[in-house]
C-alpha cells in the first residue's frame, strides 16, 4: 500500500501526486487529507479511473483508501 500525505496541500497538488500513483500502477492507496475541496477532487479523479474506495475521518483529516 502506497501513503500518500496530502495534508497542508492545495489543490491540484493532492490530485496530482494521486495520479502519479496512478499512473506507477498503484492500486492500494491510503491519501490523507486535511482539506474537504481536496478530497472531494481526489474522490472524482479515483471515480473517474475506476477506483473503488473507503473514506473515513479521523479528528481533522480524511483518510482514503483504495480497494484494489
Amino acid at each position: 500500500m502506497v501513503t500518500i500525505d496530502a495534508r497542508g496541500l492545495s489543490c491540484p497538488i493532492p490530485v496530482l501526486k494521486t495520479k502519479q500513483a496512478v499512473k506507477n500502477g498503484e492500486k492500494n492507496l491510503e491519501i490523507i487529507s486535511d482539506n474537504n475541496a481536496s478530497m472531494e477532487n481526489i474522490l472524482k479523479y479515483l471515480r473517474a479511473a475506476g477506483y473503488t474506495f473507503i473514506v473515513t475521518e479521523v479528528e481533522d483529516d480524511y483518510i482514503i483508501r483504495t480497494e484494489g
